[in-house]
């Protein structure tokens, strides 16, 4: 990229003999040997009340510097713009309005902004200089981030970008890895406010974005407006490669991922971070809607649904089986106490073994039990998901249509939730779908695949009247492994399941027993 700073013939003193030396298009922080004294120095430069020593980076907008204020004896950043810019004068009369609020935000979680104006005719912002590297550092050096990190930093950075929106009403557009730094303390800033914000028409879309689109959210390669919904995206995605490791979706060239944000394909966190609580993936997942109305109303909905989350994993309340510690106390007669506490949990054994022996597995079943890999979670109310559901809905629901109408027969969703067999054909059902009776309002739909030698996606479609069918996620089941994958939704009112097998038809499924009995376990999750 050019160098807006040294864009004309630019001198410097010798730091030894103090001859002028023409450094014209060098960068301050290159090394020069003098040619009057051979001394060699690196090169540093005046800019107005600042002196720039190197270029920290570059990026389609303009250099970044580290600098010294030379009046306040603070090391600073320098953001210096692309000259060409300067000439547009919407751009220019957006960008110093917006750096006006900016640099009036003081947050935490926001790299704060100093000063902004003109040198020479070069237009500048000086910001608080953060030394602890980036997001994008983080993952590129240790792969993927713990979920507790990842939780943190997401809370951070929505309660930095919630200050921005609520006292400038700003949006900050390119929310992604390499905009995220750390201070020495580690705490997460927000950088690069005052210059995505001032792209308001489409032809300033950023190439440098448009290069890399892994964060971007669906409207704004639609060309669509874009509200704070789409920074929401975009710290979704974010969140999605940091804990995970990858991108939420990849492919061969940039139009290839764009259309995969475009698809509104669910990609679940659980797919590549098995371990990962139920609570974190859901507000990963809903940030990471399709369609802005489907996501958080508002970043305290989000940060509300990742403080619960932390709490959950970090809080010995809210652990799973976690067993409170029994005191002993000290005192002569704790032999007593200990006989009697050994013989009470002996007498509890005995009862409990007994009423296995007398009742079975029954013990073991409830009817309104929660779908396995949902532990005892449940949206929170104020995150705009209702109240807390555990009634699988489909439960016993009639199987009532496959295309096409293989020789084969229908067994319903009933305990076991079988819903296709043959005996003659070989191929897959087209689909297959389920009729829960009445329309309900379905927060999550669970679906299961045994385990038959090979990839296997599913795609769920939802509708109220049995002909105009939504899809609301897709997923590709690992080969040689039973699964069960959750598609959370946001409270969609609808009454017909319909699971889509592309993978299978019209794939043979020669090789199997030719009395194949394909079974799926579906459970939906909602309200009446």
């Amino acid at each position: 990229m050019e160098n807006p700073v040294a864009d004309k013939m630019v001198t410097i003193a010798c730091t030894r003999c103090q001859n002028i030396i023409d450094v014209t298009g060098l960068e301050p922080g290159d090394g020069i040997t003098c040619p009057y004294c051979s001394n060699e120095f690196t090169i540093t430069r005046q800019f107005g009340d600042f002196l720039l020593e190197k270029q920290l980076g570059a990026g389609g907008m303009g250099a970044v510097y580290l600098g010294t204020d030379v009046t306040l004896n603070r090391v600073v950043a320098v953001k210096v713009l692309r000259p060409e810019l300067v000439s547009d004068q919407k751009f220019m009369a957006t960008f110093l309005r917006e750096a006006e609020i900016t640099a009036s935000l003081n947050h935490p979680n926001i790299v704060q902004v100093y000063a902004f104006g003109q040198h020479d005719g070069v237009y500048y912002m000086v910001v608080e200089y953060i030394s602890n590297g980036s997001l994008d550092d983080k993952i590129m050096n240790l792969g993927r981030i713990t979920e507790l990190e990842g939780i943190e930093i997401g809370i951070a950075v929505a309660r930095g970008l919630e200050c921005a929106l609520q006292r400038g009403g700003l949006i900050h557009r390119d929310i992604k890895p390499g905009n995220i730094l750390f201070n020495a303390n580690n705490t997460p800033k927000v950088v690069d406010f005052g210059l995505s914000l001032s792209f308001e028409t489409t032809d300033h879309f950023d190439g440098e974005i448009w290069g890399t689109p892994y964060y971007v959210a669906p409207e704004k390669l639609e060309r669509q407006p874009e509200d704070f919904r789409s920074d929401l995206y975009s710290l979704g995605a974010t969140l999605f490669h940091a804990i995970s490791g990858r991108p939420p979706y990849e492919g061969e060239d940039p139009n290839a991922v764009a259309m995969k944000h475009l698809s509104g394909n669910v990609v679940s966190l659980k797919a590549f971070v098995p371990d990962i609580s139920d609570q974190t993936s859901y507000a990963v997942a809903k940030a990471m809607a399709r369609y802005p109305e489907d996501r958080y109303e508002s970043y305290a909905d989000f940060i509300e649904q990742l403080e619960d989350a932390k709490r959950r994993i970090t809080d010995p309340e809210f652990r799973e089986k976690q067993q409170q510690d029994v005191v002993i106390l000290g005192t002569p007669d704790s032999a007593k106490y200990r006989l009697w506490l050994i013989l009470g949990l002996v007498a509890v054994v005995i009862i409990l073994v007994g009423l296995f022996l007398w009742k079975g597995s029954a013990l073991l079943q409830s009817p309104n039990a929660a779908p396995v890999d949902m532990g005892d979670y449940a949206p929170k109310t104020g995150s705009g998901m209702g109240s807390s559901v555990s009634l699988n809905l489909a439960k016993d629901k009639p199987f009532v249509s496959s295309d096409p109408n293989l020789k084969g027969w229908n067994i319903g969703l009933t305990s076991g939730s079988h819903i296709f067999a043959t005996t003659e054909s070989p191929n897959f059902p087209k689909y297959v779908t389920i009729d829960l009776e009445r329309t309900v309002t379905l927060s999550s739909v669970v679906v299961g695949v045994p385990n038959f030698g090979s990839t296997k996606t599913i795609n769920v479609s939802i509708s109220t009247d049995g002909s105009d069918y939504k899809q609301v996620g897709s997923y590709v089941f690992t080969p040689d492994m039973e699964e069960r994958h959750t598609y959370f939704l946001t409270r969609t009112p609808a009454r017909y399941i319909r699971l889509t097998y592309p993978d299978h038809y019209p794939q043979s499924i020669k090789g199997y027993d030719p009395n194949f009995v394909f079974t799926s376990i579906v459970e939906a999750y909602g309200s009446h």
